[in-house]
Order: C-alpha cells, then sequence, then structure tokens
C-alpha cells in the first residue's frame, strides 16, 4: 500500500449530498505583496449558467488551520461564515484571523463573476473574496481512469481537463503571515468544513470534510 497525496472533487456519497460543505482543494502561495494567500473551493463542478443555484452555507463553517510547530497540530485557525442568501441571492460574510481580527463583507454575487468584490482591511493589510471562480484545478479524469483500469501513463497524452469551464466557490484570503507563523518559516495548512453549531462564531459541529496534508 502506498500513500496517494491528492485533491478532490465529489469524493465520497456523504459529501457528495452536501457540496456547499465539499472541498475540491486547499491552495497555498504568496501575492506580489509578500502576504500569504489562503484559498479554499467547494460547490465542485458548478455550472457557470445555473450560477445562482451555487452559494455558500450559512449552516457551514470553513475553517483553514494552520500548524507552524511541524506536530500536525493547529496553532491558527481561520473561521469564515456566511448569512443565508437573499432573495436576490446576495449573501455576506464574516472571517476571523488571529488576535481577534473579524473582516466583514459582501460575497461577490454569481450573476456578476466578471467584477469581484474585494474586501479590504488596510489598517491590518487583509483581502477577502468570496465568490464564483473558474476552477482552477487541471485534470483529465477519463485518463486517470483509464489509467487506474489499464496502468497506462499513455493515457494522459490526450491533455483534457475535465474541469474546463465548470465554476467552484471559492474564499480567498490574503494576510501578512506574521499573523499567523509565530516566526516560524515553515507552515503547515489544512482545510476543513464542519456543521456549524448555533450562531456562535466558531463553535463547530460534526466534521463535514478536510483537505491538506501537512508535511513533516
Amino acid at each position: 500500500m502506498f500513500p496517494v497525496l491528492a485533491a478532490d472533487h465529489r469524493e465520497a456519497p456523504a459529501i457528495n449530498e452536501t457540496p456547499v460543505a465539499d472541498i475540491n482543494d486547499v491552495y497555498a502561495f504568496r501575492d506580489d505583496h509578500d502576504r500569504l494567500v489562503l484559498v479554499m473551493t467547494v460547490n465542485p463542478l458548478s455550472e457557470p449558467d445555473f450560477a445562482g443555484s451555487y452559494a455558500f452555507s450559512p449552516t457551514v463553517l470553513y475553517r483553514f488551520e494552520i500548524d507552524n510547530t511541524g506536530d500536525a497540530v493547529a496553532d491558527h485557525r481561520i473561521n469564515v461564515v456566511f448569512s443565508a442568501p437573499s432573495g436576490a441571492g446576495v449573501q455576506t460574510f464574516d472571517a476571523r484571523f488571529p488576535s481577534g481580527i473579524v473582516v466583514s463583507g459582501d460575497v461577490t454575487p454569481p450573476s456578476a463573476p466578471d467584477d469581484p468584490i474585494i474586501v479590504e482591511d488596510a489598517a491590518n493589510d487583509i483581502s477577502v473574496f468570496a465568490g464564483p471562480r473558474d476552477d482552477p484545478f487541471f485534470f483529465d479524469v477519463a485518463a486517470f481512469n483509464r489509467f487506474r483500469a489499464t496502468g497506462d501513463p499513455d493515457v494522459f497524452d490526450r491533455g483534457i481537463n475535465s474541469f474546463a469551464g465548470l465554476n467552484v466557490s471559492a474564499i480567498v484570503l490574503a494576510f501578512p503571515d506574521s499573523l499567523v507563523s509565530d516566526g516560524e518559516s515553515q507552515l503547515q495548512i489544512s482545510g476543513f468544513t464542519f456543521e456549524r453549531r448555533g450562531e456562535a462564531f466558531g463553535k463547530r459541529g460534526r466534521s463535514l470534510d478536510r483537505m491538506g496534508n501537512p508535511g513533516l
């Protein structure tokens, strides 16, 4: 048996029934201002023509966990929660960062993906986006299934992206890494979705999905 490190879209029967909590991918990188950028995508395989059907859930807690000591235990958490969509499909979010920083704003509506709403907290050098995006994950699902059946790597010569033209709902956070690094140079980052318990900001219930492979 060998471990497989991979992303997933609609991977398990239970989470298939809850696409608003089904994590496709978690990304971490630096932007042009040397800020840490964390991304979580949910709502896999969203059809752009039916964008109004996809939203974030007000009953789900979306969480990033950051381990900066290499023990696979979170040292910091960033929680994001959403309001219920209004009749026009409008949502708002609250993102709670370490040190008690909360950034709140509007979700980019599905009807206006080309006019993204970037919510800025200039005092803390934080930017937040939430809304529909083209799925950045490139993968040939048909070739993968053929490879599993045949073991022949040449099936990947097709070069076809099965996710082309499909959207996801993305949470994008950009902030100084000093908020989560505690002076350490290596960060291990995971994404989680939980049932949101009551109205408490970070109170979580049952685990729904997780994504990440901390490198120890």
